[in-house]
């Protein structure tokens, strides 16, 4: 067998080529998972439902604006006394 011929089955080629798909492969693969991420992630906005204190009121009609522009998902409040979201009426 020709010498350059032989040097390009040898053991050491194959398998610097096989990392080198393997490589490609997980490549593919993480660019297709992060794409699909994305898609999900614009799929549809949510509706969140928060059941907090009123305690906390406050603080929740103040960022509740912010983090429905910020993320597009509405926010549904049922604000109550903390007995109530216990459940003792």
């Amino acid at each position: 067998m020709i010498p350059f011929v032989a040097k390009l089955f040898s053991p050491e080629i194959k398998t610097a080529a096989q990392e080198e798909i393997m490589k490609n492969k997980r490549l593919f693969t993480a660019i297709v998972g992060l794409a699909l991420l994305f898609r999900a992630g614009q799929a549809q906005a949510a509706e969140i439902k928060v059941f907090a204190s009123t305690a906390v009121k406050t603080v929740l009609e103040e960022l509740g604006p912010q983090f429905e522009k910020a993320t597009g998902n509405k926010l549904a409040f049922t604000i109550c006394s903390s007995r109530c979201l216990k459940g003792e009426n």
